[in-house]
């Protein structure tokens, strides 16, 4: 796990997840990968929380409906104005940076959302993400 760490450490000191093509990108292949593992995820939903049919619907919805959020909130252009602003001679008093790691650990009784609305969120703005969840730990 340590040589995990220290990936994410490094990812987070070169700036490589911060840049708007990376973001999107990465939010692009979580939808797909969600979006293409449909039927998987509900399944797998609706063994482990014993909810309704209905119930794992808007759960599996909810978390793909954030992840499209978080890319339809982002704007390259202006990005991109404001990561060359200082090259081009202007101030950016506005500036924010990314915590940099993020450690998210969901909720048992919706797992499914709560750890894709964060991981999302996480992902656009910036941040390397690690999940732990409770009887698995991945790092992304």
């Amino acid at each position: 796990m340590s040589s995990s760490i220290s990936r994410i450490q490094a990812a987070n000191i070169e700036g490589r997840a911060r840049t708007p093509r990376f973001i999107q990108g990465q939010l692009q292949a979580l939808h797909s990968s969600l979006l293409k593992n449909a039927s998987e995820i509900r399944q797998v939903i609706a063994s482990s929380t014993h909810h309704t049919p209905a119930e794992v619907g808007i759960e599996y919805y909810l978390a793909v409906s954030a992840v499209k959020d978080q890319y339809a909130s982002m704007d390259f252009n202006q990005s991109l104005d404001e990561e060359y602003r200082i090259a081009n001679g202007k101030d950016a008093p506005d500036r924010r940076v990314a915590a940099g790691i993020v450690y998210i650990v969901p909720t048992s009784h919706t797992l499914f959302y709560s750890t894709i609305a964060p991981l999302s969120a996480a992902i656009a703005a910036g941040n390397c993400a690690i999940l732990e969840v409770s009887f698995l730990k991945v790092v992304f």
